[in-house]
C-alpha cells in the first residue's frame, strides 16, 4: 500500500476516536436525583422545581445558589457560577447541567421553562 493511504486511514480512524469520544462527553442525560448522587463527577441534567426563598447571591452577583425539589419531595442544593436566568424565581420548571459534587450539584448550564404567556388565550379560545 502507498504511504498516502496508510497515512489517510491513520488520520480518519484518529478523527473517528476523537469524535466518538467527545459524543460521548457531551451528552448529559436526565437522572433522578438519587441517580445524581451515585454518577458523581459525571456530566447530566436534573429538573425540578425551584424551593421558595432558597436563593442566595454573592455581593457581585456572578454566582447564586438555589435549592431544587422534584416530583418525589427530593431536594438537591444547586450552585451556578453566573448570573441568573431572566424568568427564574417565575418558572414552571428549571433544568440544570453539570455534575453532582460533594453533597451539591455543580451546574454549568441553567435552563427556565416560564410559564406560557399563551395559555390564558388558548383558555379563552377554548370557552367559545
Amino acid at each position: 500500500m502507498k504511504k498516502g493511504y496508510v497515512m489517510g486511514i491513520c488520520m480518519l480512524a484518529i478523527f473517528t476516536f476523537f469524535s466518538i469520544s467527545t459524543l460521548e462527553n457531551s451528552l448529559s442525560p436526565y437522572v433522578s436525583f438519587a441517580e445524581a448522587k451515585s454518577l458523581e463527577g459525571k456530566n447530566i441534567q436534573i429538573k425540578g422545581v425551584l424551593v421558595s426563598n432558597s436563593i442566595t447571591t454573592n455581593e457581585k452577583g456572578k454566582s447564586f445558589q438555589f435549592v431544587l425539589c422534584n416530583e418525589m419531595g427530593e431536594e438537591v442544593p444547586v450552585s451556578y457560577q453566573g448570573g441568573e436566568p431572566s424568568g427564574f424565581r417565575k418558572a414552571e420548571s428549571i433544568v440544570a447541567i453539570g455534575t453532582y459534587r460533594e453533597g451539591q450539584f455543580n451546574a454549568t448550564k441553567v435552563l427556565v421553562k416560564c410559564p406560557s404567556k399563551y395559555q390564558k388565550s388558548q383558555e379563552v379560545v377554548g370557552q367559545q
